[in-house]
């Protein structure tokens, strides 16, 4: 049974109400996430096959102040934004669940992780939810609005700036350096920031 179809048949009065129906909710969608990740893992190891000599795609993303990259071959699809299931005692950058064709996604506001601020330039209407790929299963990434794409070679990039821990590499462009996205990297910090909040909080055992 799909995860969406199961969690929208959860109606107990008692949890409706209160913080354990969003952790139910919650650790259902970490099964199902568990679940799934092994036919997203083996998508993932396709996708980051020996490509050397062979061309890449990356779509620029803006986010804030921010222009990040991602390769085309890591994007599922873009949706428009829908609304969020909020997940109490979790990290803010966390925005919660969606629900997407029955799956259940965890929501990553890109903004905030990257602390790229906010651009009074931005169209509101441009806002998209980038649904990326990662061994583990997919994330949706909420972003300000969606570029252009780079076509490259592997000799057109170089590892990441130091401290940059969210990024693989960067391209080299025409109008200079992108920094490609680590999506697992993305999605291994939301997840321990919030077992982290969870274990503080003494709704986990710290392991």
């Amino acid at each position: 049974m799909k995860a969406g179809k199961l969690l929208s048949r959860i109606q107990c009065p008692i949890l409706k109400n209160n913080h354990s129906f969003f952790f139910v909710r919650y650790m259902l969608w970490k099964t199902f996430f568990q679940i799934e990740s092994k036919a997203s893992q083996s998508l993932y190891e396709v996708i980051h096959m020996s490509t050397d000599t062979i061309d890449q795609t990356a779509l620029a993303l803006y986010s804030g102040n921010l222009t990040v990259g991602i390769l085309i071959d890591e994007v599922s699809e873009i949706i428009e934004p829908v609304p969020a299931a909020p997940v109490p005692v979790t990290h803010p950058f966390f925005s919660g669940l969606i629900s997407l064709r029955d799956h259940i996604l965890p929501l990553i506001l890109l903004s905030g992780v990257l602390e790229s601020g906010s651009n009074p330039f931005v169209n509101k209407e441009d806002r998209k939810f980038v649904i990326g790929v990662t061994k583990s299963g997919n994330i949706a990434i909420d972003i300000d609005a969606v570029g252009g794409t780079y076509t490259f070679q592997a000799e057109q990039t170089s590892p990441a700036d130091q401290g940059q821990s969210f990024y693989s590499s960067k391209i080299q462009v025409e109008d200079g350096e992108l920094p490609l996205l680590n999506l697992e990297k993305l999605a291994e910090y939301i997840q321990r920031q919030n077992e982290r909040i969870r274990c503080e909080a003494g709704m986990i055992q710290n392991h």
